[in-house]
Order: C-alpha cells, then sequence, then structure tokens
C-alpha cells in the first residue's frame, strides 16, 4: 500500500504542492486515529484503510496537475523507443529496488531471527521496531536537509558558473568541492545532536522497555543520519546524470546489511541485526561520497556530460 501513496505524494512534492502533501498526511493520521480509537478496527485495517484514503486524496490533487501541465506544454516531442526509455530509467528503478531493499532486510532477518525450537519462523519484535522507530525519528528530522542543501548547491554552481571563464576551471571546480565539504562537515555535528537529543529524550521518557531495545535504538539513530549523507550524496549524482555510481553505491550497502546482519545473528540475537543496517548506511554514505567527490573535482565536465 506505501508505492500509491509515494507516487502521488511524489508527483505533488514535484509540482511544489506542499500543502497538499500535509494535508495527505494529516487525513491519513487522522483516519487511523478515528477508525481505530471510535470504531475500534483493528490497527492493521486501520492503518490499511488511513493510506488509501491519503492515497485518494494526493491522486486528486495530483491528477489536475500533470492535466495542466500536459495541457499547458507545446514543445514538440519525439517519439522515444523502448529501448532508449528502458536504458534511461533502468538504472533509476534499480536504484530505488535496492534501496527499498536496503531499508527492510534488517527487519526481515529481525523477524525470522529463531528464539526457540517451537518459535514461528517469523515474528514481530516490538522492541526492535521501538528503537529503529528512535532512529527513523532522527531520519525524518535531517532528511529534509537533503532538498535543501542541492538546491543550495545548485544556486551555488549557476553563481561560480557566471564567473568563472572556460580558463578557469580547476578554480571552479574547487570552489563547489570547497562548498560540499564545508556541508558535510556541518551536517555531520547537527546529525550527531538531533540523535543524541532523540536517544535523551527516550530515556527521561522510559520509551525502552529492555536493555535489547536501547542497544536497537542507539545503533539505528547513528545509522540512519548516514542513510541522509548518502541520500544527499546520491541525489547531486542522478544531478549530474550519474545514476550507477549511485547505484553501486546502494548494491554494496544492501550486500553489507544481508551479510553482517546474517552472520551476526548467528553469534548473537535478533537485536544484532540492526548492526548490519548501520554498516550498510556508513558504505552508502562513504561509497556516494567518495564517487560524489571524484565527480565534483571534474564537475566541469560532468556538468557538461548531463546537460547534453
Amino acid at each position: 500500500m506505501r508505492e500509491p501513496i509515494w507516487l502521488a505524494t511524489g508527483i505533488l512534492w514535484t509540482f511544489e504542492l506542499h500543502a497538499l502533501e500535509a494535508a495527505a498526511a494529516a487525513l491519513g493520521i487522522g483516519a487511523v486515529c478515528l477508525l481505530r480509537q471510535l470504531l475500534r478496527i483493528e490497527l492493521p485495517a486501520a492503518l490499511v484503510l488511513g493510506v488509501l484514503a491519503a492515497t485518494v486524496f494526493a491522486l486528486s490533487g495530483a491528477a489536475p496537475a500533470l492535466f495542466r501541465k500536459s495541457r499547458g506544454d507545446k514543445s514538440p516531442r519525439r517519439p522515444v523507443s523502448f529501448r532508449r526509455a528502458f536504458y534511461l530509467v533502468s538504472p533509476h528503478f534499480a536504484y530505488g529496488s535496492f534501496y527499498y531493499l536496503f531499508l527492510f532486510s534488517d527487519r526481515l532477518l529481525a523477524w525470522s531471527a529463531r528464539a526457540g525450537r517451537a518459535a514461528p519462523f517469523v515474528q514481530f519484535r516490538g522492541d526492535y521496531e521501538m528503537g529503529l522507530g528512535l532512529g527513523l525519528a532522527a531520519f525524518i528530522v535531517l532528511v529534509g536537509w537533503v532538498r535543501a542543501s542541492t538546491a543550495h548547491f545548485d544556486r551555488r554552481r549557476q553563481e561560480a558558473q557566471k564567473s568563472f571563464t572556460i580558463f578557469r576551471l580547476a578554480e571552479f571546480d574547487s570552489l563547489l568541492a570547497g562548498h560540499y565539504y564545508k556541508w558535510a562537515a556541518c551536517f555531520l555535528p547537527a546529525a550527531a545532536a538531533v540523535s543524541a537529543a532523540i536517544y535523551c529524550t527516550a530515556r527521561l521518557l522510559g520509551m525502552f522497555s529492555n536493555p535489547a531495545a536501547e542497544r536497537v535504538a542507539l545503533w539505528a539513530l547513528a545509522g540512519f543520519p548516514l542513510v541522509v549523507l548518502g541520500l544527499r550524496n546520491v541525489s547531486l549524482l542522478f544531478s549530474l546524470a550519474r545514476p550507477l555510481p549511485a547505484l553501486a553505491a546502494i548494491i554494496l550497502a544492501w550486500l553489507a546489511d544481508i551479510g553482517a546482519g546474517y552472520a551476526l545473528l548467528q553469534i548473537g540475537s535478533y537485536e544484532h541485526a540492526v548492526i548490519g543496517f548501520t554498516l550498510g548506511a556508513a558504505i552508502f554514505a562513504g561509497v556516494s561520497g567518495y564517487c560524489l567527490v571524484h565527480t565534483i573535482h571534474r564537475l566541469d565536465y560532468y556538468y557538461f556530460a548531463s546537460a547534453a
């Protein structure tokens, strides 16, 4: 049920209809609360109906925007062959598939970890989910910086492009590389502060039901900011028409996630699956950052290639 609402809200985000995005989210949350508290509907069914209501609302706002855009665009279009469309779209589709595999693989490992011979093959781990939820809270606070920083980098690029001639390309590349390093240096302390604040708040509120939940929260609060850093890197790689390095970064992150998570489950308990996630997040941020730095140091070439 998540994919349709992501598609609908993605269209609203593209057209900068942020008020409708917020309204769709509020409607979905309100519908779940109403169905659960007043009508006493079971939580899974209430969640499905809430997501359905938010999706219908978002699509009702996205469809007119798409229609107006298609009617207003009078530019001539050349037909695109299926082979060319597949070539252009497939790296992005593969990246999205591996990204969501990476996000949920540790959960599947933790849910399928056997607690004993009589235990079911898959069992929901509430304390594991609670710890991941705290990490997700840090992700939600920080992920808005991805779009803002990408837009800021693009503005700086446009300003620098007007200031430097073709004979000063090395200075152009160095200036924007310095801008990236400065952003990363500001982001990491801010991300650490957000994670620390969430952890301390959870401790004060007594949210940790057992030590396992606390350990999961600590690893998740370390991992999700690294995911945000990786997303910022790949957003710039995509804007420069370099999807393959982004795809390589997320594949390596997923392999580290499932490999380390599975190995740790053989010698530990289910909560150790989150360590694989955090290791994968570090690899995602590191590999994507390495590829982006290489790209930025030849930004003049890659920017020209992406516009060609």
